[in-house]
C-alpha cells in the first residue's frame, strides 16, 4: 500500500483557509463547463487527505446564482437501504461572500442564501462513518480507504435540489488526486477534469472511484470498456475481463444500442466472506465479491443483471417515487433477461438455462406472499424483505408469460424483446417519458389481445397468480406438472442465526432423521437457502468433540409446472432445436 501526504490546510493555520479557497477556485476554473449564469452549472473539486490511516475527501461545490437569491441544498440521506448518510458529511460551511447556510427541520436539507448573480461556493469533508472491515452492506455508504475510494452522488455529494429531467452541466475536478492513483467515474477514466451536460438523473446516478486499481480497456463494438480490478482472486484478471466483455457485448446487441463511447466496471473484494453485490450507475456498475470468489454462474448472472439496468430502467425514462411501484418490471424483467442473455452469450447451456428457469418458477409458486397487490408490496417494502424477493421472482415469471403471449399472438414474429426495445426507443426520442406501470402496460397492450391485456393488469396490479405458459423459446421443450419438494430447514431458522444453537426440531423432518436435536450448539454453518438440491452442513460442538451433520433440506412436495426437453439432444445440440430469439 502506498501512502501519501497532503498538507492539511484545514487543520494547520486559520489564515490558510482563505488560501485553500483561492487554490480550489483556480483548480475548479480549469474544469469549467460553462460561463452561463445558472445554478444548474455545478463545479465539484476533490482533495484527499490521510488522517491517521483514514481517508478524508475535502469537497468544494460552486455554482453561479443567476436570478435566484436562495436555494435548497440536498445532503446525502437514504440510499440502498442505508439511512442517515448525512453522518458522513462534516465541516459543512460557506466559502463565498455574503452566503448564509441555514438549518431546516430535516437533517438532510439546508437552505442557502446568497446575492443575486454571485459565485456561490460551499465546502465540506466526506468521511467514512462506519467502523470495522469492508463487508456487505457497508459498500452502500461512502467507501474511503487508505488506497482507494468509491462513492456515488446519492451517498456522498451535496447539491441544489433538481427535478430528475432538469438539464444540468457539471464539472468534476480530480487534479489533486495523487498521480499514481486511477480516477474512474461515470464520466471518464483518463481525464482528471471531467464534464457532463444532460439530465440531472444521470448525475444523480453517477459513480466515482479512485485509487490503486489494475485497469484494462477492451473494446466492445469498437467502443471503450474500462474494467478496473482490485485484490487477489482465484481467477485471472483476463478471465473476468473476457466474460465481462461477452456479457456487455451481448446486451448491447440485444438492445440495438452501441452508443456507449465509454463504460466502466469496477471489481473489488470484501474483506470477509460476506456475499456479493452489484449495483448499476450511469455508464457504470460496481461489483463487490467475497474474497476467494470464483467467476461462477452467480457472478456472471450478477454482471448480466446489473449491466441490463443500463437500459432497464436507465434508458427508459426516470422513475417517479415510489420507485418500488415498478420493481416488478425494472427488477423482475431484468431477472428474466439476465439468464436469457447469458444463454445467448454462450455462457449458459440450454439445459442449465432450463434448470435456472424452473427454479424461479418454483420460488414463485412457493412464495407465501405471491398474491400481494402491487400497492401492498409498495406499502410493505421498508419492513418486509419477503416482498422485495417477490418483485424479482413474480416479475420474472410475468415476463415469461408475457413473452409467450406476444409470440403466440404474432405467430412468433414478435417477442418481449420488441416491447423492451419500444420502451427504450420511446424514451430516447423523448426523455420526458416517465417509466411508470401505466406506461409499461399501455405499450404492452399493443402486442396483446383484450383478454391478455386484462390478465396482465390483474397479475401486475392485483397480484393474480401468473400461469406458467408453454415454453416460448423452443418447441422441443415441454411443460409438465412435477412434484417439487419444498425447502424445509427442519428447525427454527431465527434461533440458529441469532444464537447459534438448535431449537424447534420437527420430528418428521430430514434434519431430525440426520441427527439434529434441540439444544445442539452450532459452530459452523453451510446453507444454500431455498435450494433443496444442495445439502445443509452443520458443525456441532459436543462434549465428545465436533461433529458434522449433513442432509438435504427437503420438505413436502407440491405440484408445480416445470420445463423439460423432449430428449437430451434438444438442449445439448443447438443444431437440433434452436432457442428462439
Amino acid at each position: 500500500m502506498k501512502l501519501f501526504v497532503i498538507h492539511t490546510w484545514f487543520a494547520a493555520f486559520g489564515f490558510l483557509s482563505s488560501f485553500l479557497v483561492l487554490c480550489q477556485l483556480q483548480s475548479a476554473a480549469q474544469c469549467d463547463v460553462s460561463h452561463s449564469s445558472s445554478d444548474r452549472v455545478l463545479k465539484y473539486a476533490f482533495e484527499p487527505e490521510l488522517r491517521g490511516g483514514d481517508l478524508v475527501l475535502h469537497i468544494r461545490l460552486e455554482f453561479t446564482a443567476g436570478e435566484k437569491t436562495v436555494t435548497e441544498l440536498e445532503l446525502p440521506s437514504d440510499w440502498a437501504g442505508q439511512s442517515h448518510l448525512e453522518d458522513g458529511v462534516r465541516n459543512l460551511k460557506t466559502q463565498s461572500a455574503d452566503t448564509v447556510l441555514l438549518d431546516t427541520s430535516q437533517p438532510n436539507a439546508k437552505t442557502l442564501r446568497f446575492p443575486m448573480h454571485s459565485l456561490v461556493a460551499i465546502s465540506y469533508d466526506l468521511v467514512k462513518d462506519w467502523k470495522g472491515s469492508l463487508e456487505n452492506p457497508k459498500q452502500f455508504r461512502p467507501v474511503l480507504e487508505g488506497d482507494f475510494f468509491e462513492f456515488n452522488t446519492q451517498n456522498a455529494l451535496i447539491h441544489p435540489k433538481f427535478a430528475l429531467n432538469d438539464v444540468v452541466s457539471a464539472a468534476f475536478d480530480w487534479l489533486k488526486i495523487p498521480e499514481n492513483w486511477k480516477v474512474l467515474t461515470s464520466f471518464g477514466a483518463t481525464s482528471r477534469c471531467q464534464t457532463f451536460n444532460g439530465p440531472w438523473h444521470e448525475v444523480k446516478n453517477a459513480l466515482f472511484a479512485g485509487g490503486e486499481f489494475r485497469v484494462y480497456s477492451p473494446k466492445v463494438s469498437d467502443e471503450e470498456l474500462v474494467v478496473a480490478i482490485r485484490g487477489k482472486w482465484p481467477f485471472r484478471d483476463e478471465e473476468a475481463v473476457d466474460k465481462i466483455q461477452k456479457i456487455i457485448g451481448t446486451e448491447r446487441t440485444f438492445w440495438h444500442d452501441k452508443d456507449f463511447p465509454y463504460y466502466l466496471v469496477t471489481l473489488k473484494p470484501f474483506e470477509s466472506n460476506s456475499g456479493s453485490d452489484g449495483s448499476a450507475f450511469t455508464n457504470a456498475f460496481w461489483l463487490y465479491l467475497s474474497r476467494g470468489s470464483v467467476f461462477s454462474y452467480g457472478i456472471q448472472n450478477l454482471l448480466a443483471h446489473e449491466s441490463f439496468h443500463a437500459w432497464n430502467p436507465y434508458k427508459m425514462g426516470p422513475i417517479p417515487e415510489p420507485t418500488e411501484s415498478v420493481h416488478w418490471f425494472t427488477e423482475g424483467f431484468t431477472v428474466y433477461y439476465s439468464d436469457l442473455l447469458l444463454l445467448r452469450a454462450g455462457l449458459l447451456s440450454p439445459s442449465e438455462y432450463l434448470g435456472r428457469l424452473n427454479r424461479k418458477i418454483a420460488d414463485y409458486e412457493f412464495s407465501p406472499v405471491k398474491n400481494l397487490s402491487n400497492d401492498e408490496i409498495v406499502a410493505r417494502h421498508e419492513h418486509d424483505s419477503s416482498v422485495d424477493e417477490l418483485t424479482y421472482i413474480r416479475g420474472a415469471v410475468t415476463a415469461l408469460w408475457l413473452d409467450a403471449q406476444i409470440r403466440r399472438n404474432s405467430s412468433n414474429s414478435r417477442s418481449l424483446d420488441d416491447l423492451m426495445l419500444r420502451l427504450k426507443d420511446e424514451a430516447t426520442r423523448d426523455p420526458g417519458h416517465l417509466l411508470t406501470t401505466k406506461r409499461i402496460l399501455s405499450r404492452a397492450d399493443e402486442y396483446l389481445g383484450r383478454r391478455d391485456r386484462r390478465a396482465l393488469r390483474d397479475m401486475v396490479n392485483r397480484g393474480s397468480t401468473v400461469p406458467v405458459p408453454n415454453f416460448p423459446l423452443n418447441t422441443c421443450v415441454y411443460r409438465h406438472v412435477d412434484q417439487v419438494p419444498t425447502f424445509d430447514l427442519g428447525f427454527d431458522k431465527e434461533i440458529l442465526l441469532s444464537k447459534n444453537y438448535i431449537s424447534g426440531v420437527k420430528p418428521d423432518s430430514a434434519a431430525f432423521r440426520a441427527g439434529i436435536r434441540d439444544g445442539q450448539q452450532i459452530v459452523g454453518v453451510s446453507i444454500y437457502w431455498d435450494d433443496v438440491s444442495k445439502p445443509v452442513r452443520l458443525k456441532i460442538h459436543s462434549s465428545t468433540g465436533q461433529q458434522i451433520i449433513e442432509y438435504f433440506p427437503t420438505g413436502k412436495s407440491v405440484p408445480i409446472p416445470q420445463y423439460h426437453p423432449q430428449n437430451r439432444e434438444s438442449t445439448s445440440d443447438p443444431e437440433v432445436c434452436q432457442f428462439s430469439r
